[in-house]
């Protein structure tokens, strides 16, 4: 499967970036490598180094670290999870393109620390007063 085509893409535009939307689809349905591919393509049309590309970085980097546990790599695991907190940690205190940033950084953190049976999901708000 081949990842979606994208252009340059600001934040605000999430509840209609299907790129976005399908990579979170794939995430939460445990296609860590689809979603990684997913959402790089977003990462690279965001520019890399912006804010929103920091953001979705962190999301690849939780896909991979979810991944690298299931298939038995801990280590490597535990590693790309910090990668993605830390990038997911310009976030914090908010929702942003939305997701509740510090409950999904609390609940990656109590899977690759065994304090939770299963990887983190991102549950996406869209409605931000929920």
């Amino acid at each position: 499967m081949a990842a979606s085509a994208v252009g340059p893409w600001s934040p605000e535009e999430w509840r209609s970036l299907e790129p976005y939307l399908h990579g979170i689809d794939l995430y939460n349905f445990a296609y860590w490598w689809e979603a990684h591919e997913e959402m790089e393509s977003l990462w690279h049309a965001a520019g890399r180094t912006t804010p929103h590309a920091r953001f979705v970085q962190g999301i690849i980097h939780v896909a991979a670290a979810n991944l690298n546990f299931h298939r038995g790599k801990r280590a490597a695991g535990r590693r790309q999870a910090l990668h993605g907190i830390q990038r997911l940690s310009g976030c914090a205190g908010r929702i942003w393109m939305g997701i509740q940033v510090d409950d999904f950084v609390r609940q990656v953190e109590d899977y690759v620390t065994d304090r939770a049976p299963r990887p983190a999901l991102i549950e996406l708000r869209f409605d931000p007063t929920r």
